[in-house]
């Protein structure tokens, strides 16, 4: 459970910033906007995480194959959404159709240890987070006592190859400054994501093949696209009269 809470004073939710981008089954463009995902489209965002990210998601194929993991990992997404944090990407042309997010969340160097997932299915996937994200030593590395994480990068199948990822993970910038943050690092367990975060700017931390993970435990191996590589990546913008040290 995270100690973080958004600052009662800022506007929720807030429109990061308008682009505009190639529209999905054409040469055609249109736009777009990033912005908080808003309360009621919360239950909209769980419903494409699980109907669109876990089938692409490399180390989530356990999870997608048990009803019950489905469920925990729902409530999970859900506790982070309502961190209000989490970014949306949407149509800015009057339809306002959720085309991609990012759930996220801050994490914080105090925060106590979440003993409520007793899902192992789960608990594989966020094992392999904490040990990577514990091996990168985020703390140290950037001075800071919280940081901006995230658990699902997705956008919908119809408009891939628009390049709304980038956007989505550049959007985390203004997102940062303005409540008061200089970090963030990730966990990018497919190349999709990883090229986008490069892209965006974002360093490697840590970075091990998926048979090297099995080989430090029977406990990081994943049936799913083992022969990709794992990416913990970060970045760093200059901080704010309002960003923590």
């Amino acid at each position: 459970m995270s100690l973080f809470k958004r600052p009662v004073n800022l506007e929720f939710p807030h429109v990061y910033f308008t682009f505009t981008a190639k529209d999905k089954g054409s040469d055609e463009t249109t736009e777009y906007r990033i912005q908080d995902i808003p309360e009621n489209r919360f239950e909209e965002a769980v419903d494409m995480m699980v109907n669109v990210f876990l089938p692409d998601e490399p180390i989530s194929d356990k999870v997608l194959n048990n009803p019950e993991s489905v469920k925990t990992i729902r409530v999970i997404w859900m506790k982070a959404l309502q961190q209000r944090v989490s970014l949306g990407c949407f149509r800015n042309d009057g339809s306002d159709e959720l085309v991609g997010m990012n759930v996220l969340q801050v994490v914080t160097i105090d925060d106590p240890e979440d003993d409520t997932i007793d899902d192992e299915n789960v608990l594989q996937i966020f094992g392999l987070m904490e040990y990577t994200t514990k091996l990168a030593d985020i703390y140290n590395k950037y001075n800071v006592d919280r940081y901006l994480s995230a658990i699902g990068l997705v956008v919908d199948r119809s408009y891939r190859g628009c390049g709304l990822a980038k956007h989505l993970l550049h959007a985390r910038i203004p997102l940062m400054q303005y409540i008061g943050l200089s970090v963030t690092v990730t966990s990018f367990t497919g190349v999709g994501s990883q090229t986008a975060a490069k892209n965006a700017g974002y360093e490697e931390l840590y970075v091990k093949s998926y048979d090297e993970l099995a080989e430090i435990s029977p406990k990081f191996y994943f049936t799913n696209n083992r022969s990709t590589i794992y990416k913990v990546m970060g970045l760093k913008i200059p901080s704010n009269k309002n960003t923590q040290k």
